[in-house]
């Protein structure tokens, strides 16, 4: 399927929130998410100057789908995939993803006008690391990593200091699934998509980025690295480790063969994620600790706050509490509906 899908490309209410919240939090989280562009935090011209020639490090599913979805979008620009073996380089090639790749990174990287690094965050830095020299004077480097901090440090200035521009990104989507037979061209269509320049960066690098992303149907939200990380901590990185907890809660608690028959609906929902590469999800939450710990710190609150209303009969304020909870859920997933239903109209 995958292979004829590219062959195929080939040719052809916040106030509620607030009381929660840390307020900063509250700020970044209603940053334009939805893709306006009010407040000065994205400028677009659509003159943009886009790379004639892309490489994507890392073709699993992520990079595969940004290739994917260049092949799509953008076919007069040249693919070059960097893998981790030849084979890989070879399959990535074979199903049409790329025009060309290497598990050689000086095949690839001095020929790039702008590269995305789609590496996981920790194999993502020792491949940066290992290869600031090869990257082309003048280019342009991203990521699509959810820790960006820790990636901008990494990074940003020893690129700048061989005349490569770095502007960190990172697009709010894609599954616990891995690998490109799991990459679709259109994984980023009406996903918001963060872009974290640094003071005194080249603006014609951003724009380029943002311009990009835009292309691929994606929204775009400027936000520096360190307020990124700390809402992904709430809104993602946490998440993980709860719905892991969950399962681990269901599956391994006192009731054995009784509980797998009582997973239903419910715990498929909520342990979904858990599924996710464990590997990837260590690296995450060793780049972000400070922020997770502080998320962590806050969901410990709230579960002693639950408990003890529990613990007292206080189940009128047990009930108002959980109908918060409904409410901005709701009207969240209304507004996310509506924002991907426009974006892909």
């Amino acid at each position: 399927m995958l292979h004829a899908v590219a062959t195929h490309l080939r040719h052809g209410n916040s106030s509620e929130l607030s009381r929660r919240l840390p307020p900063d939090l509250v700020k970044i989280l209603f940053i334009d998410i939805f893709g306006a562009t009010q407040n000065g935090y994205l400028s677009m011209k659509d003159h943009t100057n886009l790379p004639d020639t892309v490489a994507v490090v890392g073709l699993g599913q992520m990079g595969g789908s940004f290739a994917l979805a260049l092949r799509f979008h953008l076919p007069g620009v040249r693919l070059l995939g960097v893998c981790p073996s030849p084979d890989e380089a070879a399959a990535a090639v074979a199903v049409g993803a790329v025009d060309e790749a290497s598990h050689r990174a000086e095949d690839i990287l001095p020929r790039a006008d702008l590269t995305m690094l789609a590496y996981p965050i920790g194999p993502l830095l020792d491949f940066g690391k290992a290869n600031l020299h090869l990257f082309k004077p003048g280019s342009i480097v991203t990521d699509l990593s959810s820790v960006k901090s820790s990636v901008m440090t990494a990074l940003r200035q020893p690129l700048l200091e061989r005349g490569v521009h770095f502007v960190g990104s990172h697009p709010m989507c894609g599954t616990e699934k891995t690998g490109l037979n799991h990459a679709s061209p259109e994984l980023f269509r009406g996903a918001v998509a963060f872009v974290s320049p640094e003071p005194g960066d080249c603006p014609s690098s951003t724009a380029t980025v943002s311009e990009l992303w835009r292309r691929l149907g994606s929204r775009i939200v400027v936000v520096r690295s360190e307020e990124h990380d700390k809402a992904l901590a709430y809104t993602s990185h946490v998440l993980h480790l709860i719905a892991n907890m969950s399962t681990h809660i269901a599956l391994e608690g006192p009731f054995g063969e009784l509980a797998r028959q009582a997973c239903a609906g419910s715990f498929r929902d909520v342990s979904r994620i858990a599924s996710a590469n464990p590997g990837m999800w260590r690296n995450i939450v060793a780049h972000n600790s400070p922020a997770v710990l502080g998320a962590l710190d806050h969901t410990l609150d709230e579960l002693t706050m639950i408990r003890q209303l529990i613990a007292e009969g206080r189940l009128s304020e047990l009930e108002a509490y959980l109908g918060q909870g409904k409410r901005l859920r709701d009207a969240w997933f209304s507004e996310y509906t509506l924002a991907r239903q426009e974006s892909q109209a």
